[in-house]
């Protein structure tokens, strides 16, 4: 078990930290704008994954100016049917001063079986949160760290908020 999330973490990590912003064929104006639409009431992402509260959170500091941040989500495939699922999670603009080494999270090409998880864990540096600025510091006190995440299952486009804290 802690060689399969070991393994998952390292696979994940390194894909996350690769760059998505030519890869994704949707901006984040267009994911912010469509979670923005989506239903209080149902999101139809979750009739066919149910996305785990995150865990293992920790904020870790390095010095005076950074921080580590790291975090793991489970994603788990709730149909009778196989899933080809990727995603990207975009940093909100107004924490884009926060998030330092990068501004996008993503896993590529995953097929999960009916009822297989998998775990997404992902380490970033943050600037220390006493130092950000006032846009940056009131939107993390309101509204916490989070991601927009575009999903794609089956050629699909959905999208989701993920609360981080």
């Amino acid at each position: 078990m802690i060689k399969k999330f070991a393994i998952s973490f390292l696979i994940l990590t390194l894909l996350g930290c690769s760059s998505a912003n030519g890869d994704s064929e949707i901006s984040y104006e267009e994911v912010y704008k469509s979670i923005k639409k989506i239903s209080k009431d149902h999101n139809p992402l979750l009739d066919y994954i149910s996305i785990s509260n995150v865990d293992n959170y920790e904020l870790s500091k390095i010095d005076e100016l950074e921080y580590r941040l790291s975090f793991r989500f489970t994603i788990e495939n709730i149909t009778d049917n196989e899933l080809s699922l990727k995603y990207i999670g975009y940093v909100p603009e107004q924490l884009k001063s926060y998030f330092l080494a990068r501004e996008t999270f993503e896993a590529y090409d995953v097929t999960l079986k009916p009822g297989q998880k998998m775990d997404s864990s992902f380490g970033v540096l943050v600037l220390n949160p006493n130092k950000l600025g006032k846009t940056a510091r009131e939107f993390l006190d309101e509204y916490g760290e989070r991601l927009y995440m575009h999903f794609i299952i089956n050629g699909e486009n959905y999208y989701y908020e993920l609360i981080i804290k």
